[in-house]
């Protein structure tokens, strides 16, 4: 039932609201929060419980937290009864930010799969493009929805949460992968999981190609 509830949190793009990992986002993070003491606009406090998380899914007005807007969609003709239990079983399991692990992506068969190495940028250059990637985020170091890839491979990048992480091979696997684990500074939380759209030979192929991407001249690419 868990793993039925997170095929449904990211189908329902609950993810590009509610982050899995402590990032803010905008709505309330769902990191750790089964069990814990919530206070409500209306001065209320509940316990996140399992009638509390429903009611969040069906009638999300019910009980505003301070500082969101009430935006939030209902879930009841959306999904049934079986489906609303597995989302709140996945939510359950989910850590607070300071006990989570990153997850672990295996790694494909590197150029072997490709012909060699050039074959393998190749294929990660027109990868890039087939599965939209470029839709936001920029090889030339200019502004998109997303981060830039150009000349990043190696570097320190800083996030959301203040922490610095190396974009490394398993960073661009977790960033592809679980989007939301690590969130970069000043962007939103809105890319979706490519879990089951890319195999782990294409992603060897990614990364071969954002390593090869050079750090462009000045900031804005030119």
């Amino acid at each position: 039932m868990v793993a039925e509830g997170e095929r449904l949190f990211v189908k329902h793009q609950c993810i590009s609201c509610h982050s899995t990992d402590g990032t803010p986002g905008l709505a309330p993070t769902l990191a750790g929060i089964y069990g814990t003491k919530q206070k409500l606009m209306d001065g209320r406090e509940v316990t996140v419980d399992i009638p509390y998380l429903r009611r969040s899914l069906i009638d999300p007005g019910a009980d505003l937290v301070p500082d969101y807007p009430a935006q939030m969609l209902s879930y009841a003709k959306l999904m049934n009864e079986r489906e609303i239990a597995a989302v709140i079983a996945y939510i359950r399991t989910l850590k607070p930010a300071d006990e989570m692990e990153a997850p672990d992506y295996p790694a494909g068969d590197g150029a072997q799969a490709w012909g060699g190495p050039e074959q393998m940028v190749d294929a990660g250059r027109k990868l890039h493009a087939i599965k939209a990637c470029n839709a936001c985020h920029s090889i030339d170091g200019s502004k998109n929805i997303g981060a830039s890839l150009a000349g990043i491979y190696g570097t320190q990048r800083p996030m959301a949460d203040g922490r610095s992480v190396l974009a490394d091979d398993a960073y661009f696997r977790r960033a592809t992968f679980d989007p939301a684990f690590e969130l970069n500074a000043g962007y939103a939380n809105q890319m979706l999981s490519y879990t089951g759209q890319v195999t782990p030979n294409e992603m060897d192929a990614l990364i071969a190609y954002y390593k090869s991407l050079p750090t462009p001249a000045t900031p804005d690419g030119r």
